[in-house]
């Protein structure tokens, strides 16, 4: 009698135990996956040994378009994209801010206003390589940004070969960089998105070239 009182008991804690053990296994996961992508960064960067046809900057820092134009400037592409211009920013006001590539700005920079998210950079990338035929990328975002951004570019264009150049603070990431609270919370939310787009690229998204 007491054993079939037991029974119930027993079941409800089992309902309790498993799935914390799941839950416990997930963020366990979770964190050595975090390690593993923040320690996989790009921590230095260099500059492409041969020309490639383009320069793709996505913007979100003001050192990203500097440093593509100045990658334009010694001549590492003929022509850059800038993905991702807020609506209400113009050329002219892109030449003010960023003084002494004049030239290169009236004959050779794209200016892309249509992508809003590191999504929509890739899709104007695509179209923006099909119009000029360009067959390599020098690809200029921040380091943190520089996975997802890889992820995103290499599904849309498969064969086209690119080329990271990661936007860092000084000559190569800081050793204390990952200390700072502030950073490491970007770099987990990063991190999250990183996983999401993998997930929806192996799962939900099109065949490049389908139309879509």
């Amino acid at each position: 009698m007491d054993e079939t009182h037991g029974r119930p008991g027993k079941s409800r804690s089992r309902l309790f135990v498993i799935p914390a053990a799941i839950l416990l296994v997930l963020i366990t996961a979770l964190q050595a996956g975090f390690m593993v992508f923040t320690q996989n960064l790009p921590q230095t960067r260099k500059i492409p040994a041969t020309p490639a046809d383009g320069i793709v900057a996505l913007t979100g820092g003001a050192k990203r378009i500097r440093d593509a134009m100045d990658l334009l400037a010694r001549g590492h592409a003929r022509r850059l994209l800038i993905s991702g211009v807020y609506p209400h920013t113009s050329l002219t006001e892109l030449m003010r801010n960023y003084k002494g590539y004049n030239a290169y700005f009236k004959c050779c920079v794209d200016l892309d206003y249509k992508a809003q998210n590191t999504i929509g950079n890739a899709l104007e990338t695509r179209r923006w390589a099909d119009k000029y035929k360009l067959k390599s990328l020098i690809v200029v975002t921040s380091a943190y940004h520089m996975p997802r951004s890889l992820l995103e570019l290499h599904h849309v264009l498969p064969r086209t070969i690119l080329l990271p150049y990661p936007v860092l603070p000084g000559k190569k990431l800081p050793g204390s960089w990952l200390a700072n609270p502030f950073t490491q919370r970007v770099l987990f939310f990063e991190y999250l998105k990183y996983i999401l787009a993998r997930i929806r690229l192996r799962l939900f998204a099109p065949v490049p070239g389908s139309g879509s």
